[in-house]
């Protein structure tokens, strides 16, 4: 159940993060970003957090893959 959970938020977080545009933001293409207020406060803030769940989920990956490098180098050794 976690898993399927944390999978969504995944996706979700990869969907939130180019449909507010952020890739245009992190290559400073887009100088200024601002907060929409027509858009509820909830979705804003569920867009977020599901995009630092990407980025989470990212960086644990990526550590895992390195921890396990490392240990095969270790090994050969």
């Amino acid at each position: 159940m976690l898993n399927i959970l944390g999978g969504a938020v995944v996706i979700y977080g990869v969907v939130a993060f180019f449909r507010r545009d952020l890739p245009m933001y992190l290559f400073l293409r887009t100088h200024f970003v601002f907060f929409d207020f027509s858009e509820p406060i909830p979705f804003f803030y569920v867009d977020y957090l599901a995009i630092m769940g990407l980025f989470i989920f990212l960086a644990h990956t990526a550590a895992k893959l390195l921890r396990k490098g490392f240990h095969h180098q270790k090994k050969k050794r």
